[in-house]
């Protein structure tokens, strides 16, 4: 594998390129993390039972259209991501970013990979099932692929999951079921048995937004929360949550707290993202209501929403996550026209400051960026040109 260094020239464009951007953040130059010969679909940044950051992207050889998977955990704080596990993948995977493949770590170190896969339907060219696959060495041998919900119905489609590490060191998944009521899909979620199994899987919402990505997360106290996007009153896809108290026996009536009462007889395919500390839950999404834009909301444990502002008129792909000193970052990439040409900016937003910093120049064309917090700052990955790039961003 070979990594790239954007130059110094570079880095100097990148901090001159807004002027709200504060002298106390530093970005590191940029790495490409995946392989020359191959064009990259997918990026996940996340980080393992050991709270290291681990990226996992997908990619697909040019000459012979055969699609990879790999991931990198970092060793030293996401200074650098040098060793790549491959994992296998069978043929008819899908690789899109709003249902990217996902990895996530059980508390005994057993490495869970999820993948979409397309199945064959003549009334469903949706229709597709959710896998997974588990490494107990490692990543170094793997386990036959096992489906993450019980139903294995011909002509249906399972899809857009999201993982994450529960307070009692198993895995939680939420993803988009099957329609109930010929509209929307129903939200589901399961969790792993003691035996790393996927078991006892629920409704949360029997009617959500058809083909949005999800979003999840356990607190230090055990509480799951969902968040995704909703279908209220027929036709307004709007953003709620859901709660778990019980560690997911059971879910809470949502609450819908994004508020752009955004009408549309279709789905955005663009969903939220949320983290949590003890102060509250905070949450982003887009909206193409009549105020569009990127937003960011925080809101108390029981859903209702405290505040709200915009972040971006024109921003898609936003992902966020908590720093260390309880600061909220956001990354998201704007659409920028250089010379007549449009190029894809990448920017974070550091809350509750507000301020921006220019993570990308403005003839970049960065796209679906993934981040997670680091010791002292942030690590942000994207794509650019068919190739995965990582950078850290210290924030004082």
């Amino acid at each position: 594998m070979k990594y790239v260094l954007i130059s110094i020239a570079v880095l100097m464009a990148l901090c001159s390129c807004n002027t709200n951007s504060n002298e106390s953040e530093m970005s590191t130059e940029a790495l490409i993390i995946s392989y020359q010969e191959r064009t990259a679909h997918t990026v996940y940044l996340t980080k393992n039972h050991l709270h290291q950051p681990v990226i996992c992207w997908s990619e697909e050889d040019t000459i012979t259209g055969q699609k990879f998977l790999h991931y990198s955990i970092s060793h030293d704080h996401g200074v650098s991501f040098i060793k790549n596990k491959d994992v296998p993948l069978p043929g008819e995977v899908k690789l899109h970013p709003e249902g990217m493949p996902k990895i996530a770590f059980r508390h005994n170190g057993e490495v869970y990979v999820f993948y979409e896969v397309s199945t064959t339907s003549e009334f469903n060219r949706f229709a597709g099932e959710i896998h997974y696959i588990v490494s107990k060495n490692e990543g170094n041998d793997w386990s036959p692929p096992h489906r993450v919900h019980q139903d294995s119905s011909q002509h249906k489609a399972w899809s857009f999951l999201d993982v994450t590490l529960l307070s009692d060191g198993e895995i939680g998944v939420c993803w988009l079921d099957t329609s109930l009521s010929g509209k929307g899909r129903s939200l589901k979620f399961a969790r792993t048995d003691s035996e790393g199994n996927f078991t006892n899987e629920i409704i949360v919402d029997s009617l959500a937004c058809e083909c949005c990505r999800t979003a999840i997360y356990c607190d230090a106290l055990g509480t799951i929360g969902i968040v995704y996007r909703d279908i209220i009153n027929d036709s307004i896809r709007d953003i709620s949550v859901s709660f778990s108290t019980d560690m997911g026996k059971s879910f809470s009536k949502p609450v819908c707290f994004s508020g752009d009462n955004w009408n549309i007889n279709g789905c955005p395919h663009n969903g939220p993202d949320v983290t949590v500390n003890s102060n509250g839950i905070y949450s982003v999404w887009f909206t193409g209501a009549m105020e569009k834009g990127l937003y960011y909301a925080e809101l108390d444990k029981k859903g209702g929403q405290t505040s709200k502002r915009k972040i971006s008129d024109s921003g898609t792909h936003i992902q966020m996550c908590l720093l260390n000193n309880e600061q909220r970052v956001m990354v998201y990439n704007e659409m920028k026209k250089v010379n007549e040409i449009y190029h894809s900016q990448l920017y974070a937003q550091i809350q509750p400051a507000g301020k921006i910093i220019a993570l990308t120049p403005g003839n970049s064309d960065a796209t679906l960026p993934s981040v997670t917090d680091l010791t002292d700052g942030f690590g942000v990955v994207w794509i650019e040109k068919g190739k995965v790039l990582y950078k850290s961003v210290k924030v004082m």
